[in-house]
């Protein structure tokens, strides 16, 4: 019976906290109805049921099951999500110093930062952890595994890992670990200032700032803004950067919500420092919201050249709503948009529960403050495409899967890269890197029917037939995959070089490869120097 009243409490808690979210919205009643219900049908089940229910573990499904049908987003958190998300923000957390990508039954290590516990330890990227503090991975829940990694400065960590398919051992201490929002800035031909900015935490404008700074006074009078891969962050650290290089009580963007007291006007609030200096914002597939904020509202403003490909297309607001015992309710409560009224959003969730559309249509024509023609259809378009008629899912599930980062073992296992001077992918790594993909799980819908096609005709008996057209099908397939690799190949060369040398070098040489190699970037530059060009793309 306790068990019954616990979980009563906390669907009435949920309940306080949905009237909350519905003080401007109408069907209190049937919100009640339904509550309601839920409370009378799980006290059958914790009753009844033939086998023990664990509340707790009931409840998180119920939770979970209904935030699925939301949108991507809108999300619970835990106390130990909680904890992680706050030390995205600050910047700084306490542990071995390693990007990774959990997979179920183990930690797989994508890059160790240089001068970390994990780096002066030996471990490398490509390494896959088993056990942490003698707990199997597969054992364990991804929040778990994280925590396990994270811990308070100077406790240690006895990790288990695989290399080359060989267990080895070691004790790791934790040591406090700077997540610097910009990693790195350089002058580059003595007259370009060049700025990475890696994500929005509580440092990113202040580092900005800083960078912007010290780039002029070495003689910078253009700046490149690099925001390739960064996934966004904290909003008003994306005001203050645009009002960098534009003057106070300038529109940023501009928030729409069906709840009048979530649409919100931002407008920059200091005094700029330098709104003259010529400005380059490189974008791609990963640049998501907050990124997506500076990068429209800069280009909207006709004080940038946008350069790379179509942003991410996350354009959805959320607040972090405090629920019972430390957890967090962190919801969606409306969109973004640029000072034009673009959209940011690519497109809505598609769910039983909201029906999916398009924020705006592709075509839809907007215009920056000089008249310039600017589209909807979600995400940034840039004003400089590096490839045309880019499939971002594409692209995106070639990095999910680890292909690239995959490929880049296999490559280091026939290749040493022990300096950026004379690194560089030849016409025969392209073909291997192509052959690799196109031997891995089929990333195309038409394999993946194939294959069930495949198992009907064995049932229905026709199989043998069926495969004497495999061999033609197949090859006409693999062109078409060899093909789109081709159309995608200063992208997914500019990746690979970047994984290549992460993993050999670490990021400083990697970026020094990059401002130098890189495609988006050389395009910058021409862009900069150029002076009628520039003016040209921004007064057409």
């Amino acid at each position: 019976m306790k068990r019954i009243w616990l979980s009563i409490i906390g669907i009435i808690c949920i309940a306080i906290v949905f009237f909350s979210f519905t003080t401007y919205k109408r069907d209190f009643f049937e919100i009640s109805k339904q509550i309601e219900i839920f409370i009378d049908l799980y006290k059958e089940l914790n009753t009844n049921y033939v086998d023990e229910l664990v509340p707790s573990q009931v409840m998180e499904k119920a939770i979970q099951g209904v935030l699925t049908e939301l949108d991507p987003y809108t999300i619970y958190r835990n106390e130990q999500q909680i904890i992680n998300a706050r030390i995205n923000q600050s910047g700084q957390y306490a542990g071995i110093g390693v990007t990774v990508h959990f997979s179920g039954d183990k930690i797989k290590l994508l890059e160790c930062y240089e001068n970390a516990p994990a780096a002066k330890a030996g471990l490398k990227a490509g390494d896959e952890i088993t056990v942490l503090n003698g707990t199997q991975i597969s054992e364990v829940s991804t929040d778990l595994q994280h925590s396990l990694l994270s811990g308070e400065i100077g406790s240690q960590v006895d990790i288990t890992y695989l290399r080359d398919g060989t267990e080895h051992k070691t004790i790791l201490t934790r040591e406090r670990i700077e997540k610097d929002a910009v990693p790195y800035y350089k002058l580059l031909d003595n007259n370009i200032g060049y700025i990475a900015l890696e994500v929005f935490n509580q440092k990113a404008a202040a580092q900005t700032k800083n960078a912007l700074i010290d780039l002029k006074q070495q003689g910078a009078d253009k700046i490149i803004l690099d925001l390739r891969n960064n996934p966004g962050g904290l909003l008003n650290e994306s005001i203050k950067i645009v009002n960098l290089f534009v003057a106070k009580g300038q529109q940023i963007t501009y928030t729409k919500s069906v709840i009048q007291k979530y649409n919100t006007n931002y407008l920059t609030k200091e005094e700029p420092i330098d709104t003259e200096i010529p400005l380059a914002i490189l974008i791609n597939e990963n640049s998501a919201s907050a990124s997506e904020i500076v990068s429209g509202s800069l280009q909207d403003l006709d004080r940038a050249v946008i350069i790379g490909n179509r942003s991410f297309g996350k354009g959805l607001v959320q607040r972090e709503m405090p629920l019972s015992y430390s957890t967090q309710l962190k919801v969606t409560i409306s969109r973004y948009f640029t000072p034009s009224g673009r959209s940011i959003q690519k497109m809505d969730y598609d769910t039983d529960l909201v029906e999916k559309r398009n924020i705006q249509e592709k075509n839809k024509v907007f215009y920056t403050k000089n008249k310039r023609k600017v589209y909807g259809g979600g995400g940034i378009l840039p004003d400089k495409i590096l490839e045309t008629n880019i499939d971002l899912d594409f692209v995106k599930e070639l990095k999910n899967k680890l292909y690239l980062f995959d490929f880049t073992s296999q490559y280091l296992q026939q290749n040493t890269i022990s300096s950026i001077d004379n690194f560089s992918l030849t016409e025969k790594d392209w073909n291997d890197f192509k052959h690799f993909v196109q031997n891995k799980e089929p990333l195309s819908s038409t394999h993946q029917s194939w294959k069930k096609l495949e198992e009907v005709a064995e049932e229905e008996g026709v199989l043998e037939t069926l495969q004497s057209l495999e061999k033609d099908f197949k090859s006409k397939l693999d062109k078409g995959l060899s093909d789109k690799l081709d159309a995608h190949r200063k992208t997914l060369e500019s990746d690979l070089s970047d994984i290549l040398i992460r993993r050999t070098l670490y990021q400083q040489k990697a970026f020094d490869f990059a401002v130098n190699h890189n495609e988006t970037v050389l395009m910058a530059k021409n862009i900069l120097n150029n002076k009628k060009e520039y003016h040209k793309i921004l007064n057409p």
